[in-house]
């Protein structure tokens, strides 16, 4: 991959995580994966193991911020 493919790839990735759009935002590196940067974390088992990474760590930054997993992070 090009410097320039992957620079587009990471800031469509961390733009979707910032929006938030969670659900976008897998589909930005085009495979199934999980990386926690706070614990160094990747998930790479396919896609049932990453969604559940990826759902583990929301719910734990929603519970942090005080809010029920069911609601939208703030904007």
């Amino acid at each position: 991959m090009s410097k320039e493919a992957r620079e587009t790839l990471v800031l469509a990735h961390v733009a979707s995580e910032n929006r938030p759009a969670f659900d976008g935002t897998p589909k930005t590196s085009g495979r199934p994966r999980h990386e926690s940067v706070g614990t160094g974390r990747v998930v790479d088992d396919g896609p049932a193991e990453a969604d559940g990474s990826r759902e583990a760590a929301r719910t734990a930054l929603l519970a942090r911020l005080g809010l029920a997993p069911s609601l939208p992070l703030p904007a």
